[in-house]
């Protein structure tokens, strides 16, 4: 269970830096990370419609950011991308986590 745990926040946290690519570069990235999070707890089913749609982006072990010139290679493929999308459905909405590095809960 913990690594299916892990599996998914490391999908999470692909999804957030993609969505933006300069995000990665931005001071605020442990803020939108979270917020990924928090919208994966709040409402499973909804962002496993989101993973969905990242899944479409995998081209065997490389993910092509649109907008993107080069792909990017991934350790897993959409392996863990598709671990998520079967669980998220199963889940019933869990407690948000509050700030980066906080272990305070909203």
């Amino acid at each position: 269970m913990q690594q299916r745990i892990a599996c998914i926040l490391v999908t999470v946290c692909l999804f957030a830096a993609s969505v933006s690519p300069a995000a990665a570069l931005d001071e605020n990235l442990a803020s939108q990370v979270l917020a990924e999070i928090n919208l994966a707890r709040a409402e499973p089913s909804k962002y496993g419609g989101f993973l969905r749609e990242y899944r479409n982006h995998f081209k065997g072990m490389l993910y092509q950011i649109p907008g993107m010139d080069a792909p990017r290679e991934t350790d897993e493929g959409a392996a863990a991308v598709d671990e998520a999308i079967k669980f998220l459905p199963q889940e019933k909405p869990s407690q948000l986590i509050g700030k980066p590095g906080s272990d305070c809960h909203k």
